[in-house]
């Protein structure tokens, strides 16, 4: 039976409850695009920026948000590894893996700055793995060829059972992101 049909059915009852007729018809026909999550649901985003830790685009960054789906919206938590100190930026040293928003910039999503995005549904052992690396990952050093915040994000996809592409030291973030959603469709 077509939308147009049961729009032009002859008046049986108010023109509203036609209207909500015509209105659920169209909503069934045409569902909005994309899963929708359902309050309590858990999902981890990976993400590329633009922005590299220190606001500048030399190397750009990549990140993790937690997104926790509740009745009121959507509450996120985002992490990214990072030198503790600038000058260990380009030399290495210890390294931190700290929640972007306290830690950096609070607003990393302007338009423009994030250059790639997957999202997976956590389940409760891979919300736990998640917070175990996060811990592990404050005891390693940063290495902007060889433990850096791809890698960190690296790591977090293989936890989400991700097929991950190759790493290099001279691969963007953006460059890998991309990489990893071809390997993920």
């Amino acid at each position: 039976m077509s939308l147009l049909f049961l729009c032009r059915l002859p008046r049986v009852g108010s023109s509203v409850s036609r209207l909500v007729l015509c209105l659920g018809a169209f909503l069934t026909l045409f569902p909005a695009s994309g899963a929708k999550a359902n309050p309590g649901d858990i999902y981890l985003y990976l993400y590329s920026s633009t922005l590299s830790y220190a606001n500048s685009s030399a190397f750009g960054h990549a990140f993790t948000c937690m997104a926790y789906h509740l009745n009121s919206g959507i509450k996120e938590e985002c992490f990214g590894f990072y030198p503790k100190t600038t000058s260990a930026l380009l030399i290495g040293g210890p390294g931190v893996a700290d929640n972007e928003g306290l830690a950096k910039r609070p607003n990393r999503f302007n338009p423009g700055e994030l250059t790639g995005e997957i999202g997976v549904k956590l389940s409760g052992d891979m919300r736990h793995k998640f917070f175990v690396l996060l811990d592990d990952w404050n005891s390693k050093n940063y290495s902007l060829t060889d433990s850096n915040c791809i890698d960190f994000v690296d790591a977090v996809a293989a936890i989400l059972l991700l097929a991950r592409p190759p790493r290099s030291a001279a691969q963007t973030p953006t460059s890998y992101l991309t990489a990893l959603k071809n390997r993920n469709p």
